[in-house]
């Protein structure tokens, strides 16, 4: 006599994060009162300096002081995950378990776009940000990632970061422009893509539009480059996860779950570059 039972319930395949944004930006907790106002930071890194002949040192008349950033602001926006779902077989604590699993899993890539469009009230950003430098397009896609790089260092003296679409990025590894750099990792990771010029790549959800945020011709995307991305988000003890009280319709027996969690993220000085880079229509090895 055949006997049959039902599926036996085991740990699922294991997961990871992929490497992108989070990867590269250092990632801090979001203060208990910045959800609604954002931050606000103290820099003194902004604008470049300037050399003069000492045999003929200038005046001080003569001398250039450039108006410069002394304090960046960041806004905040909202990452949600949410969830239908029928009543029975799971406890309250299971279910919040399992919308907080869901907005950890794909939260990044949310973020990320988020960021490269300057949507939900975030700012500073990439695309349809006003202050993004338009750098011309270089004769292609390796010399506009080194015109983009050039341009921006020759108004920011620290490293940057560089954004590449998912595209951009699998080309810029085919053409071995990016080095794995585990000796000086960003804080908090374990490695992070790097150029020659140690500028540090993310990799990612970016849409690839431009500065004014409308998206790229056929083979081209938009990259951007600004200095290093800092990220503070609500830590997972502060997130909002919807109680069973608000989340069960007794008309239709049905639970709807939700959680939430707040964001700020941005740079100093508010510098950023773009260049409309044309893909390869081949790959190297």
């Amino acid at each position: 006599m055949a006997v049959t039972t039902g599926p036996v319930t085991v740990a699922g395949p294991q997961s990871r994060d992929r490497y992108g944004l989070f990867a590269v930006a250092e990632m801090a907790d979001l203060p208990a009162h910045a959800s609604l106002g954002g931050v606000q930071w103290i820099t003194g890194n902004c604008g470049m300096d300037t050399g003069y002949t000492v045999a003929c040192g200038e005046s001080l008349g003569n001398k250039a002081f450039p108006v410069g950033n002394l304090v960046d602001t960041a806004t905040p926006f909202v990452v949600y995950a949410g969830r239908t779902c029928g009543t029975v077989g799971f406890t309250e604590a299971e279910q919040q378990a399992l919308i907080l699993q869901k907005l950890r899993a794909s939260e990044q890539a949310v973020v990320e776009t988020v960021f490269s469009a300057q949507q939900s009230g975030q700012s500073p950003g990439l695309a349809n940000n006003p202050d993004v430098i338009t750098v011309a397009p270089g004769t292609n896609f390796v010399d506009s990632i080194g015109l983009l790089e050039a341009a921006f260092y020759n108004f920011y003296g620290l490293q940057g970061v560089l954004h590449l679409p998912f595209r951009s990025g699998e080309h810029a590894s085919s053409y071995n422009l990016l080095t794995a750099d585990a000796a000086h990792p960003l804080p908090g990771n374990s490695h992070v893509w790097r150029t020659a010029l140690g500028t540090a790549v993310s990799i990612g959800n970016y849409t690839g539009n431009s500065p004014v945020g409308v998206g790229p011709v056929a083979g081209h995307q938009w990259l951007y480059i600004t200095p290093p991305v800092k990220i503070w988000r609500q830590p997972d003890s502060q997130v909002t996860i919807s109680p069973i009280e608000g989340s069960l319709n007794r008309t239709t027996n049905q639970e709807t779950w939700l959680a939430e969690r707040t964001y700020v993220m941005g740079f100093e000085c508010n510098v950023v570059f773009a260049i409309d880079a044309t893909l390869p229509t081949t790959t190297t090895t």
